[in-house]
């Protein structure tokens, strides 16, 4: 049993390490990166889980082509854009689109319902000022979520026409 723990510290011991720098830019965020940091950095020596490095992810690794880093502020952030902020804001707009169509169907639903007497048309009144209501609100804010969209998607059509 000593043997083996002892062939096994021995093997972890022996096993393959990447160096990681943890930089700090200057806001004060930290980020881990291969590359040699330019400001204030501290390296991390990183070992696989299991002691050694699988011989097929080596080889893959070394076959496949490598991606050119993004090596600009404005590259990370084109990428930011692309899959991240632009779709996140579609989804904003399509949901609230959404969320109005379903607060105004359920409106129109209760005044469906609303008794053919005197009641029932002060009640239908009401739900109609109610939905009158609702679709302006809606309006607003959906012109506030296209016009943030379409900043973030001409600021992205900037970044790569300077490409």
């Amino acid at each position: 049993m000593q043997v083996r723990a002892f062939t096994f510290a021995a093997l972890f011991a022996a096993s393959p390490a990447w160096a990681i720098n943890k930089c700090t830019n200057a806001n004060g965020k930290t980020v881990f990166q291969d590359a040699p940091c330019s400001g204030h950095s501290e390296q991390i020596e990183v070992r696989p889980a299991t002691g050694n490095a699988p011989a097929a992810a080596a080889s893959q690794a070394a076959a496949a082509p490598t991606r050119p880093k993004p090596d600009s502020s404005s590259e990370l952030r084109r990428i930011e854009l692309e899959q991240y902020l632009v779709r996140n804001k579609r989804d904003q707009v399509n949901g609230n689109l959404q969320d109005c169509q379903n607060k105004l169907d359920q409106l129109a639903q209760r005044k469906r319902t609303a008794n053919n007497n005197l009641a029932g048309a002060v009640l239908e009144s009401s739900i109609s000022s109610e939905m009158q209501s609702v679709s302006v609100m809606c309006e607003s804010k959906n012109r506030q979520l296209r016009a943030e969209l379409e900043d973030l998607e001409r600021e992205l059509r900037d970044i790569k026409a300077k490409r």
